[in-house]
Parts: structure tokens; sequence; C-alpha cells
């Protein structure tokens, strides 16, 4: 589902919503969720194993349990997000050629790539 999404040069699977965001040389996987002024750029998503819908969405961020998926206004740049990935809202995630390799918690850079491993949660403001 294209919700005022812009879509260049990627590929978009089966069963994900894509809502105001835009995407530039993106591969994205099967059930992705990315929300409203997200943009990807140079991004492998690989999607979700299952939907969160609305009623489970809201009881988890209640609990403080983000959502699965990119969050508002995120920028992702020269990334790899894993299954299930919870990116909050805001946050800035940019590799770059030449970044030397680090990890963090819920992140790690390898050869000026970021990866968010499966499962892993980046809180809403997070700047990688």
């Amino acid at each position: 589902k294209f919700l005022d999404a812009r879509v260049s040069h990627s590929i978009v699977s089966d069963g994900c919503l894509l809502f105001g965001a835009t995407l530039e040389n993106a591969v994205i996987g099967i059930r992705s969720r990315v929300q409203r002024g997200a943009c990807l750029k140079d991004v492998v998503m690989m999607g979700a194993d299952y939907y969160e819908d609305d009623d489970t969405r809201a009881e988890n961020l209640a609990r403080g349990i983000l959502p699965i998926g990119i969050g508002a206004g995120s920028v992702v740049e020269r990334a790899i997000i894993d299954k299930n990935a919870r990116v909050g809202a805001n946050c800035v995630i940019r590799g770059a050629v030449g970044r030397p390799d680090e990890d963090g918690d819920g992140w790690a850079v390898r050869d000026g790539i970021v990866i968010v491993p499966k499962d892993a949660a980046l809180p809403d403001g997070t700047v990688i």
C-alpha cells in the first residue's frame, strides 16, 4: 500500500505499508512498514515476520515498545535493516564510505554500512 510515497529506483515487496515515505535505491522486504516523512536511500530493509495491527501497536506503545518498521521523520542512508527491527521516529542512521567499523547498542557499522540486526530497537531520536 503506497499512501503518498515517492519511490525511485527501488524494489518494494508484497504487503509493504509506505505512508508518505521517500525511497531511493532501496530494496524493501515483505511486510515492511515505513511511516510518514521517513526517507530511505541506499537501504536494504528485510521486512517483518508478521504484521502488527493498530491495536497491538497502540498496546506496545503504551508499554514503551516501539512499533516494527521505520518511524516517522527518520532518515536512513547506506544501511541494512534486518527483520523485525524497530527504528523510532526522527532517527538519523547514516553510513558513509570510509566510516570506521564500530558497534553500538542495537547497531554496528561495517565497511561504511550501518547494520541494524534482527529484532533490534532504536529509540526515537537516535543518531548513528
